[in-house]
């Protein structure tokens, strides 16, 4: 018996649906059902980013100008940076020196807290920067004539004493892509959350009232999406060693 030769099933936004609102265990047909399936969808995607590290939404950023992508490099006497769009959590930041050349180097930033930021009596004070304070201003101002959006904003201590020599990287956990377009797209998750991402639609469109009532069969679909969610959570980590050495400590 032959086998197949394809390994690319996936499953688009019309099947995520169909499958999810078949094991809730009703038809989701009418346009009012999909709308409100596809807005359960992207709710469970933005719960899905408040469980930690989703290995598949990192990336390294090197930071540009928002005007100006051009522009890569700090300025002088310039201490706050605007994070990319669409940041969940910033995992690692990095000073770089020498970007793109054999003499690239990079220097690790310490990240303090609000209250220590404060602390800092000479925050104008210039040199190569150590530390950074993640001030999270993910507030989105609307305009109806030009939408605006304010993100996050890396503050430098101490701020950059030259222009063009330092480059901002960091690592980024980003924001999964909204179920939003034609049925007949994918959503941005990888293949083996398949199963867990049907089930927790199905649970989200069980748990709705159902003639005043929760659907019956609701609490057994969610300890299955239970099952299937740390399956792959627990497949979608680092496989590294950890290494812990005792110190020893003398007393003089």
């Amino acid at each position: 018996m032959a086998i197949s030769s394809t390994r690319t099933f996936n499953l688009d936004i019309g099947d995520l649906i169909e499958d999810a609102s078949s094991i809730a265990g009703f038809d989701a047909t009418a346009g009012y059902d999909i709308r409100v399936a596809r807005r359960s969808l992207n709710l469970l995607q933005l719960e899905w980013s408040n469980l930690g590290i989703n290995l598949w939404q990192i990336e390294e950023v090197l930071w540009s100008d928002i005007a100006d992508d051009d522009i890569t490099t700090l300025t002088k006497g310039t201490g706050d940076y605007d994070v990319a769009d669409n940041t969940i959590s910033i995992l690692d930041v990095s000073l770089r020196t020498g970007h793109g050349t054999s003499d690239q180097v990079d220097y690790s930033l310490t990240r303090i807290s609000q209250p220590t930021y404060s602390f800092i009596t000479s925050k104008r004070q210039e040199g190569r920067p150590l530390q950074y304070m993640l001030d999270r201003r993910e507030i989105k101002d609307y305009n109806a004539d030009a939408p605006t959006t304010r993100s996050s904003v890396f503050k430098l201590w101490p701020i950059p004493d030259e222009s063009s020599k330092y480059s901002l990287v960091y690592w980024r956990m980003q924001r999964m892509a909204d179920a939003d377009g034609s049925l007949d797209t994918n959503i941005e998750v990888p293949d083996r959350f398949l199963p867990a991402l049907v089930h927790g639609l199905a649970f989200n469109m069980a748990k709705r009232s159902d003639n005043g009532n929760i659907r019956s069969g609701a609490p057994i679909i969610f300890n299955e999406y239970g099952r299937l969610l740390d399956m792959a959570l627990d497949e979608d980590r680092v496989k590294t060693s950890l290494i812990l050495s005792p110190r020893a400590h003398r007393s003089v």
